[in-house]
């Protein structure tokens, strides 16, 4: 269960799309906003365990539907942060906006090769060798695995909005830019990732 622990938590900390939308979220509208993005991959991963075990054991180079992915996410993740970008401050306005958030985080889950690489690469491998070795095993590593993703991303939102009394103003708007910009690494990042893995670049 050592490597549950591990990547459930390396996964659910580290940086990436998801964290960084997490955090625009819960800082432009509320916990409720940054909880949902958190609780995207519980509506998305199950699809996307599904096609990688199918392309794993169908295809022995799936690098083409990867980069396609990746391309299509980059550009989402560019958008997002445009929009993120826009935001000017913490108040509401007469018309105010629809958060969208969990569709916001289930796209960009969708459409990041980071979970389809995971489960190609070493969450696949790890589940089906629990499994046939132990069921209880494979549905130990799968559960604590998911337990610490989401709750380290639903960390992550409570602590964006506990910071978000002392963000008033300027600083407000600065830390928006700067996610902004984050998503803006993010989503080139995943364009020329797409454009590597497809063989375009």
């Amino acid at each position: 269960m050592s490597s549950a622990l591990i990547l459930g938590l390396a996964a659910g900390f580290g940086p990436g799309p998801l964290t960084a939308l997490i955090i625009s979220e819960s800082l432009k509208f509320d916990f409720r906003a940054g909880l949902k993005v958190a609780l995207a991959p519980l509506l998305t991963d199950l699809p996307i365990i599904l096609i990688s075990f199918y392309f794993l054991n169908e295809f022995k180079d799936s690098n083409l539907f990867l980069g396609i992915i990746s391309l299509v996410g980059g550009i989402f993740v560019l958008y997002i942060g445009y929009s993120t970008f826009k935001t000017k401050s913490i108040s509401l306005s007469d018309k105010p906006e629809i958060p969208r958030s969990m569709l916001k985080g289930v796209l960009v889950n969708v459409l990041s090769p980071h979970p389809y690489l995971f489960w190609f690469s070493i969450g696949g491998p790890i589940f089906i060798k629990g499994m046939q070795e132990n069921i209880l095993g494979g549905i130990l590593f799968i559960s604590l695995f998911y337990f610490l993703l989401i709750g380290a991303k639903i960390t992550i939102a409570l602590i964006a909005v506990k910071s978000k009394r002392y963000l008033h103003g300027k600083a407000y708007f600065i830390t928006m830019k700067v996610l902004a910009i984050l998503l803006f690494v993010f989503g080139l990042y995943l364009i020329k990732d797409g454009l590597t893995l497809a063989g375009w670049g």
